[in-house]
């Protein structure tokens, strides 16, 4: 078994584009997503039959394609949210999960699936504001970029003075 692996930060839909699933669902599309259903995708995505994105904005809209866009970003947040509870409450899905073993990394995430299920049954409910706290305490990588950009505009900012100043002389 080939696994493709991407070192860095890569967007999803690169990811997407190498991997096994990808390929399989390109030739067999309606095994793998059935006639009236949709991979619901960003901008970063192909447009396929299978595979269904927002009308791009660069040009003006009509009534009927910000309708469209308005609809499927709701679907999308939808899905985000679904995401957002379940690192909520599992954090071990806010890290990479360091294996070599891909079958235990699906492993990991189907028990968090079930789990979620089984803590929702039991009635235990996440609250609405879990998607904000997942925002606050996401991965340092976040962090440290964050604070990288502020480091650039205090440089930016520290030129722009030193500059002026030197002007003055």
């Amino acid at each position: 078994m080939f696994v493709f692996i991407i070192i860095g930060s890569v967007h999803d839909a690169r990811v997407f584009s190498h991997s096994s699933l990808s390929r399989e669902i390109s030739l067999h599309p309606e095994q793998w997503v059935p006639g009236g259903t949709y991979i619901i995708a960003d901008a970063a995505y192909p447009l396929r039959t299978y595979i269904m994105k927002a009308f791009p904005d660069y040009y003006i809209l009509t009534h009927r394609e910000r309708r469209f866009n308005k609809i499927l970003s709701s679907m999308r947040m939808v899905v985000e949210r679904a995401f957002g509870c379940l690192k909520g409450r599992w954090r071990i899905l806010l890290k990479e999960i360091y294996c070599t073993d891909i079958e235990r990394t699906i492993r990991i995430i189907h028990a968090c699936c079930i789990l979620h299920n089984l803590c929702i049954d039991a009635g235990d409910i996440l609250p609405d504001d879990i998607d904000r706290e997942i925002e606050d305490n996401t991965d340092d990588d976040e962090y440290e970029e964050a604070n990288e950009r502020r480091e650039e505009t205090a440089g930016v900012q520290k030129r722009e003075y030193l500059a002026d100043l030197l002007m003055n002389l």
